[in-house]
């Protein structure tokens, strides 16, 4: 074998020493970065009919331009507060499906058209009940629908919100 040059082994510490340096800072990075961060904590799961909803009785802060408070109801819906709601309800009920217009992203619920329109109305006579959530599609629509149907839950009419 021959023997390694002085330049050759220069070399090659220096790009050991370089390699080892950004694993360590790599490294160290993580390890702050887990020891510091808080869990973010956001409404949003994983649903294996129509893709994506909000975890049940949720009520927290979220941030969309501004930090505002959150609730879901016990169907997981956008709602007033984290309450509890009936299947059926011998109240008219109106059902919202949409995309985040109609969920009211970056809006208390009382400020989000969900919200306008559920306080316009008799409370004593109505119920509106926010399905929406951002990044709903018509397919998904139609999904959460007939999944709501088939578990059970009553209303009178459906408004859907097609961007």
């Amino acid at each position: 074998m021959q023997q390694m040059t002085s330049r050759t082994k220069t070399l090659l510490l220096l790009s050991s020493s370089l390699l080892f340096g950004l694993f360590l800072c790599f490294a160290l990075d993580f390890s702050y970065s887990a020891i510091t961060r808080k869990p973010e904590i956001e409404p949003g799961v994983r649903n294996s009919v129509y893709h994506h909803a909000f975890k049940p009785y949720f009520q927290g802060l979220r941030k969309f331009g501004q930090k505002y408070m959150f609730f879901t109801n016990s169907l997981g819906f956008a709602d007033r507060s984290a309450r509890s709601v009936d299947p059926r309800s011998s109240k008219h009920r109106i059902l919202l499906l949409g995309d985040s217009f109609t969920e009211g992203v970056g809006f208390p619920y009382d400020q989000t058209f969900a919200g306008i329109f559920s306080a316009a109305l008799d409370n004593e006579r109505f119920e509106v009940l926010n399905a929406a959530v951002a990044s709903y599609s018509p397919r998904l629509y139609y999904l959460k629908l007939k999944d709501l149907l088939e578990h059970g839950l009553k209303m009178d009419e459906v408004f859907v919100y097609i961007d």
